[in-house]
């Protein structure tokens, strides 16, 4: 829609309607796209309404930006922040805020702590580092175990069962609402449990378990999680790569965790809109190098940015991109690396854009964690 097809005295477009019920309309297609993101001709009516004559159509735009996909986020943005309406262009500016990573370290660029480790490494040596490293790493649990806390007693004053509620509420938009906020209950809950399993004191009693069948497991899960994102897992195949009976000592609920976090991030490194996933693969190889027990979990997805992957190697909890998006918490890699070093093991990740990522566990494939890593 367009100025010219607008009666600027009436506020109505060449088909009668009037711009307060385009403001209505806008208000029901945004909810509706927030919850059925790859509905291609809701996303076609945003984007008109992004563009109507209208700054009060507008900016029920702006005021659901922070709840669209990324794509679409990305898509309508532009526009927005540079609208002529004072009002949209601040409410819209308020969203790209409100998207932003939440960790500062993230805002600051790539690499600040190990900038900062550096520094302090070349003024007072390797010790003073590794001990403002642990301080920091320790500091940032105890707040995570208190943020915990006291998430979790809100939590329990919204357990609402919304399936038991729906069949009797008939009004569409209270519907609509009403799965919006298990959505988000739901997805609350999820980042509660992923900092709970950051911030728990691991005490881990290893033993020797058969390496295949964990891999086998975690595929599983890995599979399931994905699915009930509504996605069919059947373009990504899966392929392993591990010698009969190998075993290492191993806490199997932390390795097995770690291992389903790895191959579902592979295969969500294929997707190619908010349901669909393109042709690739997920491997998974294991071997024994004298004392050590070396695993590989490497895709063919799009891979991650060089400033994205400085980004991760520092393993700040809820620094993930895939937060922003709504696909993911932030705390899956940051976990990973902790469990392993509780294994007194080494994790890396390795990408480059468009050409996939390798994670790369190493492991003491012995009782005694003074093996050389």
């Amino acid at each position: 829609m367009t100025p010219e097809h607008t009666n600027t005295a009436t506020g109505t477009d060449e088909t009668g309607e009037s711009w307060m019920d385009r403001r209505q309309r806008a208000e029901r297609t945004c909810e509706w796209l927030r919850d059925n993101s790859d509905d291609a001709a809701a996303i076609q009516q945003v984007v008109a309404f992004a563009a109507d004559p209208k700054w009060e159509v507008r900016k029920v735009v702006a005021e659901s930006l922070t709840g669209f996909h990324e794509d679409v986020y990305l898509e309508l943005i532009p526009a927005l922040c540079a609208d002529s309406n004072t009002l949209v262009r601040t409410v819209a500016m308020r969203a790209v805020e409100r998207r932003a990573p939440v960790s500062g370290f993230a805002v600051q660029g790539q690499g600040v702590i190990r900038r900062a480790l550096n520094r302090i490494e070349s003024k007072f040596g390797p010790e003073a580092a590794r001990a403002a490293l642990q301080f920091g790493e320790k500091f940032t649990e105890l707040h995570i175990k208190n943020a915990v806390h006291d998430v979790k007693n809100v939590l329990t004053y919204f357990g609402l069962d919304v399936e038991a509620i729906l069949p009797h509420v008939t009004d569409p938009s209270i519907r609509s609402r009403l799965k919006r906020f298990e959505k988000g209950y739901q997805h609350l809950a999820r980042l509660v449990k992923m900092m709970e399993a950051y911030a728990e004191d691991l005490t881990l009693t290893p033993q020797f378990e058969d390496i295949s069948d964990i891999v086998k497991r975690a595929h599983a899960s890995a599979q399931d999680q994905v699915r009930e994102q509504g996605r069919n897992v059947d373009a990504v195949d899966f392929k392993m790569d591990i010698p009969d009976g190998l075993s290492a000592p191993v806490s199997m609920f932390h390795f097995e965790m770690v291992l389903t976090n790895l191959i579902k991030n592979g295969i969500e490194a294929h997707a190619i809109s908010p349901k669909k996933l393109r042709s690739g693969s997920v491997s998974v190889r294991a071997a024994l190098e004298e004392n050590r027990l070396i695993l590989t979990i490497q895709d063919t997805g799009k891979g991650i940015a060089p400033d994205d992957l400085a980004k991760l190697h520092e393993y700040i909890p809820g620094g993930s991109s895939k937060r922003r998006s709504g696909s993911g918490s932030g705390y899956g890699l940051p976990i990973c690396r902790r469990y392993i070093e509780a294994h007194y093991g080494i994790f890396h990740i390795q990408s480059q854009e468009e050409g996939g990522t390798t994670a790369t566990i190493r492991i003491p494939a012995v009782t005694s964690p003074q093996s050389n890593l």
